[in-house]
């Protein structure tokens, strides 16, 4: 039995996106670890040496490196970071559910963080790239409301023409009107 989520107006959207969506629209922070400690040399100087893996485009050794990371600094200020280029490394690799998983982490356990719209964006990316087209177009819709004038809203525009996702919203839901979503089980097929 497949749980869904109603958003407005009878859409359906899978139980997954609606907890996204609802964190996003709430701002929960339920880790503190990019808060708690500044980093050390020693996490400044690897998380440095991961970003060069990825700036040479070297996606399975930044991973490697970025999972190491978390392992040793994950409550430095650089764990946010740290998660969200893994996640990236994940996405590049096409390796989607992993990447989805990395993103969604960013919001969970880092959401003050500065890497929240992004993760946002590749989230509605992911999205868009497996097929579900509804849940993308929810995602990169909220990135228009929510941060307007901001590169990843301008991202998000772009997706939403290339990947022609248009979702009927209008006019754009206030954030207080979408925070009373209702559970709901889907029938079960026979």
């Amino acid at each position: 039995m497949a749980h869904t989520t109603r958003i407005r107006r009878g859409a359906r959207v899978p139980i997954r996106t609606a907890l996204i969506l609802l964190l996003l629209l709430l701002g929960v922070t339920l880790g503190q670890g990019d808060l708690l400690a500044k980093p050390n040399p020693a996490a400044r100087q690897l998380y440095n040496r991961v970003m060069e893996e990825f700036r040479n485009r070297d996606y399975e050794a930044a991973l490697a490196g970025f999972r190491l990371f978390l392992e040793i600094y994950d409550r430095s200020r650089l764990a946010a970071s740290a998660q969200f280029w893994k996640g990236e490394c994940e996405y590049r690799l096409a390796r989607y559910e992993d990447a989805l998983a990395s993103f969604e982490k960013v919001l969970i356990d880092h959401s003050g963080s500065s890497k929240r719209r992004g993760a946002t964006l590749k989230i509605g990316l992911i999205y868009a790239k497996v097929g579900q087209r509804e849940e993308a177009g929810i995602l990169l819709n909220r990135l228009l409301v929510d941060y307007p004038d901001s590169p990843e809203a301008e991202a998000a525009e772009k997706a939403i023409q290339r990947y022609n996702l248009h979702v009927e919203m209008s006019p754009p839901i206030p954030i207080e009107e979408t925070v009373s979503l209702k559970v709901e089980d889907e029938p079960a097929s026979e």
